[in-house]
């Protein structure tokens, strides 16, 4: 009693000529014995099919590729310092210019306190906004020097890389998703 090959019953890796692809390194074989439907069941070995692939980058082309991936995060970074600055200095001007005109509207509505209160409100939103910015921008500067000391994208924390999505969404982010995590818990905390 011997076994035959059965090539038709793997259609993820066997075409349905049933021969083997000709790039296959590895193949696929269902083994069964002659009277396989008496048996429970039977021995499968699976062996992954895979494509030839290309050789990874060499050095040369692995730090070309740093080099331009540091640049592309220095144009990113540059850019967020160019937006937030101008924010920033816009909304100075507005507080600056509107003073005058605050001064007067205040002493106009002393005489409604929902109106005062509700002046106050917005100059408190204004300055929230504005603190938000400036802690931005500072944050940015610290990743630009950290990009010019080479230590971009390494947690300040645990010294472990920082995951390129977080890098990506965050550009200035300083610690990996643990460490702020845990940094952000004890904040909670305090």
């Amino acid at each position: 009693m011997g076994s035959r090959l059965i090539w038709k019953s793997c259609p993820l890796i066997w075409p349905r000529t049933g021969s083997p692809p000709a790039w296959a390194d590895i193949v696929t074989l269902l083994t069964l014995p002659e009277n396989w439907r008496s048996f429970a069941s039977f021995h499968r070995t699976a062996l992954v099919a895979r494509e030839p692939q290309a050789p990874p980058p060499s050095r040369k082309e692995s730090r070309r590729r740093g080099r331009r991936r540091a640049m592309d995060i220095r144009n990113e970074l540059e850019r967020k310092r160019r937006v937030l600055t101008a924010a920033i200095q816009s909304g100075m001007d507005r507080t600056r210019g509107g003073a005058a005109d605050r001064n007067e509207i205040a002493k106009e509505l002393t005489k409604d306190p929902y109106g005062s209160a509700s002046l106050i409100h917005d100059d408190e939103i204004v300055a929230d906004m504005m603190d938000r910015r400036i802690r931005e921008l500072q944050q940015v500067n610290r990743a630009l020097e950290e990009l010019d000391r080479g230590r971009y994208g390494i947690c300040q924390e645990c010294e472990e890389p920082i995951s390129k999505a977080r890098l990506k969404a965050m550009p200035f982010a300083t610690r990996c998703v643990a460490c702020q995590s845990a940094q952000e818990g004890l904040r909670r905390a305090a």
